[in-house]
Protein backbone atom coordinates (compact mmCIF):
# COMPACT_ATOMS: atom_id res chain seq x y z
CA UNK A 1 0.00 0.00 0.00
CA UNK A 2 1.07 3.54 -0.54
CA UNK A 3 1.02 6.33 2.02
CA UNK A 4 -1.75 8.89 1.76
CA UNK A 5 -2.88 11.63 4.12
CA UNK A 6 -3.89 10.51 7.61
CA UNK A 7 -7.27 12.20 7.12
CA UNK A 8 -8.26 9.29 4.85
CA UNK A 9 -7.70 6.76 7.63
CA UNK A 10 -10.54 7.61 10.02
CA UNK A 11 -13.75 5.54 9.78
CA UNK A 12 -15.74 8.71 9.05
CA UNK A 13 -13.47 9.60 6.15
CA UNK A 14 -13.84 6.06 4.80
CA UNK A 15 -17.63 6.34 5.22
CA UNK A 16 -17.82 9.64 3.30
CA UNK A 17 -15.59 8.35 0.49
CA UNK A 18 -17.69 5.22 0.08
CA UNK A 19 -20.93 7.15 0.46
CA UNK A 20 -19.91 9.33 -2.49
CA UNK A 21 -19.06 6.19 -4.44
CA UNK A 22 -22.38 4.63 -3.43
CA UNK A 23 -24.29 7.70 -4.62
CA UNK A 24 -22.50 7.93 -7.97
CA UNK A 25 -21.67 4.33 -8.90
CA UNK A 26 -24.32 2.63 -10.99
CA UNK A 27 -24.31 -0.88 -12.40
CA UNK A 28 -23.36 -4.28 -11.11
CA UNK A 29 -20.27 -5.55 -9.30
CA UNK A 30 -18.03 -5.32 -12.38
CA UNK A 31 -18.89 -1.64 -12.85
CA UNK A 32 -18.35 -1.00 -9.14
CA UNK A 33 -14.88 -2.52 -9.33
CA UNK A 34 -14.07 -0.06 -12.11
CA UNK A 35 -15.25 2.86 -9.98
CA UNK A 36 -13.26 1.58 -6.98
CA UNK A 37 -10.14 1.24 -9.08
CA UNK A 38 -10.45 4.75 -10.48
CA UNK A 39 -11.13 6.38 -7.11
CA UNK A 40 -9.02 4.37 -4.68
CA UNK A 41 -6.13 3.07 -6.78
CA UNK A 42 -5.61 5.75 -9.43
CA UNK A 43 -6.84 8.91 -7.69
CA UNK A 44 -6.22 8.32 -3.97
CA UNK A 45 -3.45 5.72 -4.33
CA UNK A 46 -4.61 3.67 -1.36
CA UNK A 47 -2.95 0.61 -2.91
CA UNK A 48 -1.05 -0.45 -6.01
CA UNK A 49 -2.54 -1.91 -9.19
CA UNK A 50 -1.06 -5.30 -8.31
CA UNK A 51 -2.51 -5.26 -4.79
CA UNK A 52 -5.90 -4.25 -6.14
CA UNK A 53 -5.83 -7.00 -8.77
CA UNK A 54 -4.92 -9.56 -6.09
CA UNK A 55 -7.73 -8.32 -3.85
CA UNK A 56 -10.26 -8.49 -6.70
CA UNK A 57 -9.10 -12.02 -7.59
CA UNK A 58 -9.49 -13.14 -3.98
CA UNK A 59 -12.95 -11.58 -3.66
CA UNK A 60 -14.14 -13.14 -6.93
CA UNK A 61 -13.16 -16.52 -5.53
CA UNK A 62 -15.41 -16.03 -2.48
CA UNK A 63 -19.20 -16.37 -2.68
CA UNK A 64 -21.21 -13.16 -2.91
CA UNK A 65 -20.81 -9.91 -4.82
CA UNK A 66 -17.13 -9.16 -5.35
CA UNK A 67 -17.60 -5.40 -5.25
CA UNK A 68 -19.07 -5.49 -1.73
CA UNK A 69 -16.25 -7.72 -0.54
CA UNK A 70 -13.59 -5.51 -2.16
CA UNK A 71 -15.15 -2.41 -0.58
CA UNK A 72 -15.28 -4.01 2.86
CA UNK A 73 -11.67 -5.22 2.53
CA UNK A 74 -10.51 -1.75 1.47
CA UNK A 75 -12.30 -0.20 4.47
CA UNK A 76 -10.79 -2.84 6.75
CA UNK A 77 -7.26 -2.21 5.49
CA UNK A 78 -7.74 1.55 5.73
CA UNK A 79 -9.36 1.91 9.13
CA UNK A 80 -9.82 -1.48 10.80
CA UNK A 81 -13.18 -3.08 11.59
CA UNK A 82 -14.87 0.31 11.95
CA UNK A 83 -13.59 1.19 8.47
CA UNK A 84 -14.97 -2.06 7.07
CA UNK A 85 -18.40 -1.30 8.53
CA UNK A 86 -18.16 2.32 7.32
CA UNK A 87 -17.24 1.23 3.77
CA UNK A 88 -20.08 -1.30 3.66
CA UNK A 89 -22.66 1.15 5.03
CA UNK A 90 -21.49 4.05 2.89
CA UNK A 91 -21.57 2.07 -0.32
CA UNK A 92 -24.64 -0.09 0.33
CA UNK A 93 -27.11 2.27 2.03
CA UNK A 94 -27.69 4.66 -0.90
CA UNK A 95 -28.73 1.88 -3.27
CA UNK A 96 -30.85 0.18 -0.60
CA UNK A 97 -32.69 3.43 0.17
CA UNK A 98 -33.20 4.25 -3.53
CA UNK A 99 -34.45 0.72 -4.19
CA UNK A 100 -36.96 0.91 -1.34
CA UNK A 101 -38.17 4.34 -2.45
CA UNK A 102 -38.47 3.17 -6.06
CA UNK A 103 -40.45 0.08 -5.01
CA UNK A 104 -42.72 2.22 -2.84
CA UNK A 105 -43.22 4.66 -5.73
CA UNK A 106 -44.01 1.92 -8.25
CA UNK A 107 -46.48 0.40 -5.80
CA UNK A 108 -48.38 3.68 -5.41
CA UNK A 109 -47.85 5.38 -8.78
CA UNK A 110 -47.04 2.52 -11.17
CA UNK A 111 -50.15 2.98 -13.27
CA UNK A 112 -49.48 6.70 -13.73
CA UNK A 113 -46.15 6.11 -15.54
CA UNK A 114 -46.13 6.21 -19.33
CA UNK A 115 -45.24 2.87 -20.91
CA UNK A 116 -41.77 3.90 -22.12
CA UNK A 117 -40.43 5.20 -18.80
CA UNK A 118 -38.96 1.90 -17.60
CA UNK A 119 -37.45 1.25 -21.03
CA UNK A 120 -35.90 4.72 -20.94
CA UNK A 121 -34.41 4.01 -17.52
CA UNK A 122 -32.80 0.84 -18.89
CA UNK A 123 -31.22 2.80 -21.78
CA UNK A 124 -29.88 5.41 -19.36
CA UNK A 125 -28.50 2.66 -17.10
CA UNK A 126 -26.54 1.19 -20.03
CA UNK A 127 -25.13 4.62 -20.88
CA UNK A 128 -24.06 5.18 -17.27
CA UNK A 129 -22.58 1.71 -16.73
CA UNK A 130 -20.71 1.34 -20.04
CA UNK A 131 -17.77 3.74 -19.36
CA UNK A 132 -16.45 2.16 -16.15
CA UNK A 133 -16.82 -1.36 -17.55
CA UNK A 134 -15.47 -0.71 -21.04
CA UNK A 135 -12.93 1.90 -20.00
CA UNK A 136 -11.09 -0.28 -17.54
CA UNK A 137 -7.65 -1.32 -18.72
CA UNK A 138 -7.08 -5.05 -18.58
CA UNK A 139 -4.84 -6.03 -15.68
CA UNK A 140 -1.57 -7.66 -16.63
CA UNK A 141 -1.85 -11.47 -16.56
CA UNK A 142 0.91 -11.72 -13.96
CA UNK A 143 -1.13 -9.57 -11.57
CA UNK A 144 -3.98 -12.07 -11.54
CA UNK A 145 -2.29 -15.38 -12.18
CA UNK A 146 0.89 -14.88 -10.21
CA UNK A 147 3.12 -17.66 -11.49
CA UNK A 148 2.87 -19.92 -14.52
CA UNK A 149 1.65 -22.88 -12.50
CA UNK A 150 -1.26 -20.75 -11.23
CA UNK A 151 -2.10 -19.77 -14.80
CA UNK A 152 -2.07 -23.42 -15.86
CA UNK A 153 -4.35 -24.24 -12.96
CA UNK A 154 -6.75 -21.47 -13.98
CA UNK A 155 -6.64 -22.51 -17.65
CA UNK A 156 -7.21 -26.19 -16.92
CA UNK A 157 -10.30 -25.50 -14.84
CA UNK A 158 -12.28 -24.21 -17.80
CA UNK A 159 -11.89 -27.11 -20.20
CA UNK A 160 -11.03 -30.13 -18.05
CA UNK A 161 -14.55 -31.65 -18.09
CA UNK A 162 -14.55 -31.57 -21.89
CA UNK A 163 -11.24 -33.47 -22.13
CA UNK A 164 -12.13 -36.20 -19.67
CA UNK A 165 -12.51 -39.71 -21.10
CA UNK A 166 -15.86 -40.67 -19.74
CA UNK A 167 -19.30 -41.37 -21.11
CA UNK A 168 -20.28 -37.74 -20.57
CA UNK A 169 -17.00 -36.22 -21.76
CA UNK A 170 -16.79 -38.09 -25.08
CA UNK A 171 -18.27 -36.82 -28.29
CA UNK A 172 -19.61 -33.29 -28.47
CA UNK A 173 -18.29 -31.26 -25.52
CA UNK A 174 -21.40 -29.14 -25.12
CA UNK A 175 -23.86 -32.06 -24.97
CA UNK A 176 -21.85 -35.19 -24.19
CA UNK A 177 -23.53 -36.94 -27.15
CA UNK A 178 -21.62 -38.94 -29.71
CA UNK A 179 -21.20 -37.71 -33.25
CA UNK A 180 -23.04 -39.61 -35.95
CA UNK A 181 -21.09 -42.51 -37.34
CA UNK A 182 -18.59 -42.60 -34.44
CA UNK A 183 -18.33 -45.45 -31.99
Amino acid sequence: MTDTPQTDRSPWAVFWIFLRLGLTSFGGPIAHLGYFRQELVVRRQWLTERSYADLVALCQFLPGPASSQVGIALGLSRSGYAGALAAWAGFTLPSAVVLMLFAQGITHYGDALPTGVLHGLKVVAVAVVAPPVGGRPKPPPAALAGRRRHQRLLDSGHSAPNRRKSAVGQGRPETGLRKRGSR
